[in-house]
């Protein structure tokens, strides 16, 4: 192996450590911080909404939504594949469901909203909210962190494959010398 190779191969190594260490380490707090931020954003928007007088704050379509922006942003830390899906596979294993309470409170207070655009309005914030939580879902590093393992078990595996065929070059090449000096005698 050549010193050429073997600096090809330490700078890769080097690569994905830190490649595998900014998806690890600093990906995941920064896509919470970015989540959090733009649904600050959100709730200050519906904030802003009900302050023009669209909405009473003590409504129970907007103390409802409110509630689930704020639980979202305490526990964005949870919103991941793995946290889900261990979610998912406890309520199977205890045989539970989750209770659906929120859910038909929040359809039975938006539909009591009188005023149609006021309705829509309402549910538009809940679309902007459930899509702000399915990207941060989709662009968590769950997702990304077996890919890159994955990645680097190939490229260990294959650097691997060309150490072992550069020995046994040598090997071949020891073999030659050998054979030529043997034959010199």
């Amino acid at each position: 192996m050549t010193a050429a190779n073997l600096a090809v191969v330490f700078s890769s190594a080097v690569s994905l450590i830190l490649l595998v260490w900014i998806l690890s380490c600093l990906w995941p707090a920064q896509r919470i911080d970015i989540f959090r931020q733009e649904l600050f954003a959100l709730r200050d928007e519906m904030f802003d909404f009900a302050a023009n007088g669209s909405i009473a704050f003590d409504h129970p379509a907007y103390a409802l939504l409110r509630q689930l922006m704020n639980g979202f942003l305490r526990y964005a830390h949870n919103i991941t594949p793995y946290r889900i899906l261990a979610s998912f596979i406890r309520w199977k294993l205890l045989a539970r469901q989750p209770s659906g309470d929120w859910s038909a409170a929040w359809e039975k207070a938006v539909n009591s909203v009188e005023d149609e655009k006021t309705r829509t309005m309402m549910h538009e914030f809940y679309r902007r909210l459930a899509l702000l939580v399915g990207t941060q879902f989709l662009l968590s590093p769950g997702l990304f962190v077996p890919l890159t393992l994955l990645i680097l078990i190939a490229l260990i595996h294959h650097q691997w494959l060309n150490l072992k065929n550069a020995y046994e070059a040598l090997w071949f090449i020891e073999e030659e010398a050998v054979a030529a000096a043997n034959s010199a005698s």
